[in-house]
């Protein structure tokens, strides 16, 4: 039993550990949800983890500020984790403090009302056992509790809207539901065998942790994480229609272009010319803004965005309101597309029959005009 309550945290905090790799090693660069997301699996990590060092800790003393760390960061993973829903849903969070005002207020009461001296000389040959103040855990409770089911519910909202599209999709999405699902489950089952038997706080939580991260783990291999980008997009497709799209290489020369007004169209090679003059007019006129690149235009209704990757940069015109979703889906068409033809974009001499797939990309991106939920007279 020791061992199993001693090494079950440090399993919970690897596996939440290899999904925040898994997503960083993907996408060096993260979206708003995607940063909640990442902040929700590394307080759970540092959950984990503070429950580990409770075990091991050579007094007292850092017995209970592992208690207060792990507490600290299972409180503030809630918080993170309704903004990662909310956001993943579509729902902009446009007032941050809203969310970590009570998650600050716990988190500064913890110490106080919450974490109690650790019990000494614990199962087996572990050190110490963490414990709570009874009536700062009842609090404590109610507010994980709370926050979990608060983030459960635009999960499955999301889960319904893509089940909708997309079947395939919808299993993949099913999972982070189910894993987002069993963890509060385990969460209120604990808290209430805690309550009901008033045993000493047994740190059982931060070991089952680790079967919401062995779901969310397999949801977010390469795989399935693509099937449900592509449900997502789908979900969310009624919110915006893609008018055209520009594939141009680093250099400023354009691969491809598809739009969908025909040969009353836009001048491709014109557009990239001028796209290319503004990005150098931020960088010469603004310089202590770095070179992040140009990633929006808005302009009537219509917005253009702006995708880069290694040696190319993607430009989609866009009616209706943009989204994360969007986001991902540029990012990794252009990913597929640059790691196809890697060896030939480094020096591409400017010939398109060089390079594979530029059309195929821009036409699965482009949504035609009379299917299109936003589309208007061209004048």
């Amino acid at each position: 039993m020791a061992d199993w309550l001693a090494w079950g945290p440090i399993a919970t905090a690897a596996v939440w550990l290899a999904v925040i790799g898994l997503q960083v090693s993907r996408y060096p660069s993260q979206t708003s949800t995607e940063k909640f997301l990442l902040c929700t699996c590394a307080c759970f990590v540092v959950y984990a983890a503070g429950d580990a060092l409770v075990f091991w800790a050579p007094s007292a003393s850092d017995a209970w500020l592992a208690e207060v760390l792990g507490v600290s960061a299972l409180t503030l993973s809630t918080a993170f984790f309704v903004l990662f829903a909310a956001s993943l849903h579509g729902r902009p969070v446009h007032d941050l403090f809203l969310v970590f005002a009570p998650s600050a207020a716990m988190i500064s009461a913890g110490p106080i009302l919450l974490a109690a001296p650790p019990l000494a000389g614990g199962l087996g040959g572990l050190a110490f056992l963490p414990r709570y103040n009874p009536v700062g855990f009842a609090f404590w409770t109610a507010y994980v509790s709370a926050y979990g089911l608060t983030g459960v519910v635009p999960l499955y909202r999301t889960y319904r809207e893509i089940r909708a599209q997309a079947q395939v999709s919808a299993r993949r999405a099913f999972a982070f539901f189910v894993a987002a699902a069993t963890g509060v489950a385990l969460w209120i089952a604990w808290t209430a065998a805690v309550a009901i038997l008033q045993l000493d706080a047994p740190p059982l939580f931060s070991t089952v942790l680790v079967i919401p991260g062995a779901i969310a783990l397999i949801a977010s291999l390469p795989p399935a994480h693509g099937t449900l980008v592509s449900g997502l997009r789908r979900a969310k497709a009624r919110q915006y229609g893609i008018q055209a799209a520009f594939l141009v290489h680093n250099t400023g020369l354009l691969i491809d272009s598809r739009d969908v007004w025909g040969e009353v169209g836009v001048d491709a090679d014109l557009f990239g010319a001028t796209l290319d003059t503004i990005q150098s007019f931020m960088r010469t006129s603004f310089p202590f803004l770095g070179d992040p690149g140009l990633r929006s235009v808005a302009f009537g209704k219509r917005t253009l965005l702006v995708e880069r990757g290694r040696h190319t940069y993607l430009i989609v015109v866009i009616a209706g309101h943009e989204d994360e979703v969007l986001r991902w889906t540029l990012r990794d068409l252009l990913r597929e597309f640059e790691s196809r033809n890697s060896e030939m974009l480094r020096d591409w001499s400017g010939r398109l029959e060089d390079l594979d797939n530029a059309g195929e990309l821009l036409s699965a991106l482009v949504t035609p005009e009379e299917a299109s939920p936003h589309a208007s007279p061209r004048a």
